[in-house]
């Protein structure tokens, strides 16, 4: 494998990686949320609350790793 392969798979691998942290973040953020309607402590189903809720836990966890942000953040 060449030095130039090598970069290309990994870079593949970061990309995959930042996908599925990106993933990981939505599904807990939409359960969190789920959960908030469910118990009314959140009445009705805000969309700015799934992303806010989304950027927290993937600060949390993530702090400055590369992870790609859903385009839909709304319901699962």
């Amino acid at each position: 494998m060449t030095r130039d392969e090598e970069l290309r798979a990994a870079e593949a691998h970061d990309h995959a990686r930042a996908g599925e942290r990106g993933d990981r973040c939505r599904r807990i953020a939409n359960d969190v949320i789920s959960k908030l309607i469910q118990h009314s402590l959140l009445t009705g189903d805000a969309p700015w609350a799934r992303k806010l809720t989304f950027h927290v836990v993937a600060d949390h966890l993530y702090g400055t790793a590369a992870i790609d942000i859903p385009t839909d953040l709304g319901k699962p």
